[in-house]
């Protein structure tokens, strides 16, 4: 069974990590640290647009890079 369960387990742990990038993200906006608290005191607040989009550039890619990297490992455990 945990063979043919590894794709959608990995797919899932994909989703999982990607919710906590997520919520990270969010959590900074209310003072709870972390990139989206970086994205908010240092570029919103003062006004630097290059630091803001530069922290949302870093956020997308991160969740993109791991998105890819989950359905490429779940599509390889899948054919095995």
């Amino acid at each position: 069974v945990i063979p043919e369960a590894m794709g959608p387990l990995i797919l899932g742990y994909t989703f999982i990590f990607i919710a906590i990038v997520d919520m990270s993200a969010m959590v900074g906006t209310v003072g709870g640290g972390g990139l989206g608290n970086f994205a908010l005191v240092y570029g919103y607040q003062r006004f630097n647009w290059v630091v803001t989009y530069s922290a949302v550039v870093v956020i997308i890619v991160l969740v993109q890079i791991v998105q890819l990297f989950g359905n490429w490992l779940a599509r390889r455990a899948e054919h095995v």
